[in-house]
């Protein structure tokens, strides 16, 4: 057994099933924190920007009717956790027509179905919470974003603190470009803040038209 630490980062498990939820926080106590939380009023209480490294969550939520994705997707567009990647898991549920449909907007898939599906979702929550945050958001922006990769990004009209940290528009600047600059971590410190916001901003901006 690994040695357990005080300092593990923190992970947040949903999972209606309490017994299913069990055997889950049985897999990934060693390297994680868990929070576990079977209803959506949890998941509104324990919900923290920059709390949590990575999200696991069950497909199939039985007292809903959104799914667990369909609930953590909501989520983390209410709460401004864009960055954080979710794993989600099921065994009675299509999960490669999901994928399909989903893409990036999540992590990884795993099937529980198969054997050993535990040390997979395990070693899918280790993997997804070393990754960098800007990289996962740039993944889901551009699944949410994927019919204006090519509009005109604005930074200075989407981010307010543009101006007050020194950042200007640039000519023949789009959301796919501004995405590819995220990903390649072309940008300093300020840079970058403000084309997150600037394109999180753009997302509402589009969901309103």
């Amino acid at each position: 057994m690994r040695e357990l630490s005080n300092d593990k980062p923190e992970l947040l498990l949903f999972d209606d099933s309490r017994d299913t939820g069990k055997l889950v926080v049985w897999a990934l106590q060693d390297d994680f924190k868990v929070t576990f939380c079977t209803t959506e009023d949890q998941l509104r209480e324990e919900i923290r920007r920059d709390r949590f490294c990575v999200v696991a969550c069950d497909v199939s939520i039985q007292n809903s009717n959104s799914s667990g994705y369909e609930i953590m997707g909501k989520l983390r567009d209410t709460y401004e956790i864009v960055s954080v990647p979710v794993v989600v898991y099921s065994a009675v549920r299509d999960l490669q027509e999901i994928k399909r449909v989903e893409g990036s907007n999540f992590a990884e898939y795993i099937d529980k179905a198969q054997q050993g599906w535990d040390k997979k979702l395990l070693a899918a929550c280790i993997r997804w919470c070393s990754k960098s945050g800007r990289l996962v958001f740039a993944d889901v922006m551009e699944r949410k974003l994927k019919d204006h990769l090519d509009d005109p990004l604005d930074v200075t009209q989407f981010s307010p603190d543009a101006e007050i940290m020194g950042v200007s528009s640039i000519p023949n600047l789009t959301v796919k470009i501004a995405l590819k600059q995220l990903r390649a971590k072309e940008l300093d410190k300020e840079t970058e803040a403000v084309y997150t916001v600037a394109i999180e901003n753009y997302y509402e901006y589009t969901q309103a038209l």
